[in-house]
C-alpha cells in the first residue's frame, strides 16, 4: 500500500479492507465467513495496522525518514521479533510468519526482469 504514495503510510482500516476483500475476493470471503473466521481475520487486520502505527517507534530514525516516512514488510517482520509478539500475541506472529515467505517473494518479483 505505502508504494502507491508519495509520502507516508496507507491506513489501514480493518472494515475498508474486509469491505474491498469482498469486492474483489468474494469466494475466499465467504470461505472465511462460513468457516466461522471472520471475525478473527478482521482482529488481525487491525492488529497489523497497529503495528504499522507503532512502527517508528521501532525503526531507525535517519533511514525511517530517508524512506518518506513508510512502512515495509520487513519492517514489520523486525518488529515482531523485536518486541517478541511471538509471546504476546501468537496467532498474529504466528500467521505473519506463515505467509512471510509468499509476500516477500511477491515482492521481490515486482523488481525481477522476466525473461
Amino acid at each position: 500500500m505505502d508504494q502507491a504514495l508519495d509520502y507516508g503510510c496507507a491506513e489501514v482500516a480493518a472494515e475498508e479492507i474486509m469491505t474491498k476483500l469482498e469486492q474483489f475476493a468474494p469466494l475466499l470471503i465467504a470461505d472465511v465467513t462460513h468457516s466461522g473466521l471472520r471475525e478473527q481475520l478482521l482482529a488481525h487486520i487491525g492488529t497489523y495496522s497497529h503495528v504499522r502505527t507503532i512502527a517508528p517507534e521501532w525503526l531507525d530514525l535517519e533511514t525511517y525518514l530517508e524512506s518518506h516516512r513508510k512502512v515495509f514488510f520487513e519492517d514489520v517482520l523486525y518488529i515482531l521479533d523485536a518486541d517478541e509478539w511471538s509471546e504476546s500475541h501468537p496467532a498474529f506472529y504466528s500467521l505473519i510468519m506463515s505467509i512471510a515467505p509468499a509476500v516477500e517473494r511477491i515482492l521481490d518479483d515486482r523488481f525481477s526482469i522476466p525473461f
